[in-house]
């Protein structure tokens, strides 16, 4: 019997959530929607620390601003006319010190639970579509490793393949290891690059997550809500998502290990679930749902 999800105590409920989930799940109606959560669990920087890495590699100070306009600030002073440099300097600081051997894959259960939503979803479907405003490809990388064939999409212009999972990079991806996929010709980092992303409503990548999003019940993982062009989708994705048929109260689900977000993901109508921790706690969360979906298989 399919749940219905019309008020606060469902979702406060954590039996009842988990039921819903593995039901949307075991339908193909679930996707995730990844941030930089995911990756700095496995090692990789914040967007702070990042920044402070660029400047620190040319021998500067990193500059008291925003960080949109610190970026901007790094490109137009070092990269203005030179695309492939500032690419390849930013995914220099992005991989520092990284290792992603299988060995140091499968240590981090985060990774490994939000792969098995991946694959569970998947095996149902026959197919699995995820947005990620991550440039890394971990995630692919551990998919890989367990014979899942993957394609990264970071180019609006891009064919549609025959693969097990397309990962959806709106913000472009910088792969780690060069060659093995194909590299974005460019990124959303900086003040500007927003700007263009937001205001443009029209195109044909804004569609393309739309599309994805509103026909889902979305999980949001590793994401603050500080992103504006993620905000720009929120607002609209509200209004227009699938959720509407069925009176459901929330339209997705954000995990984080604070509160602090909570007025911001009620305005959107997404549900705030707070974890004690990533590792741990959402890991035997998401595996929950996994296995849930199992059960009613």
């Amino acid at each position: 019997m399919q749940i219905r999800m019309a008020s606060l105590a469902d979702y406060e409920d954590d039996e009842t959530l988990n039921k819903y989930l593995s039901e949307q799940l075991t339908a193909g109606s679930l996707t995730l929607v990844l941030g930089a959560g995911v990756s700095t669990h496995f090692g990789l920087p914040s967007w702070k620390k990042l920044i402070g890495r660029l400047f620190k590699a040319k021998r500067a100070a990193t500059p008291k601003r925003d960080p949109k306009r610190q970026a901007e600030e790094y490109r137009n002073r070092y990269h203005k006319n030179d695309v492939k440099g500032f690419l390849k300097a930013v995914r220099t600081a992005l991989y520092r010190d990284i290792s992603i051997d299988l060995d140091a894959m499968r240590s981090h259960n985060t990774m490994a639970a939000v792969a098995s939503v991946i694959m569970v979803s998947n095996r149902r479907s026959g197919t699995s579509q995820i947005i990620t405003f991550n440039w890394d490809d971990l995630l692919e990388t551990y998919l890989e490793y367990h014979g899942f064939v993957t394609q990264s999409v970071g180019e609006e212009k891009y064919w549609s393949k025959g693969v097990d999972v397309t990962i959806l990079h709106p913000h472009g991806c910088l792969p780690y290891a060069e060659g093995r996929r194909r590299a974005s010709r460019d990124i959303i980092f900086d003040q500007f690059s927003y700007t263009k992303a937001i205001g443009t409503k029209g195109d044909a990548w804004r569609q393309l997550l739309l599309s994805v999003m509103r026909t889902h019940t979305c999980l949001f993982i590793g994401l603050s809500g500080g992103d504006d062009n993620l905000d720009s989708l929120l607002e609209r994705c509200m209004a227009q998502h699938a959720s509407g048929l069925d009176h459901s109260l929330y339209w997705g689900i954000a995990f984080s290990t604070s509160d602090k977000d909570s007025t911001f993901w009620e305005r959107r109508r997404v549900f705030l679930k707070t974890v004690p921790d990533y590792k741990k706690s959402l890991s035997q969360f998401l595996f929950r749902i996994c296995q849930g979906a199992g059960v009613q298989g």
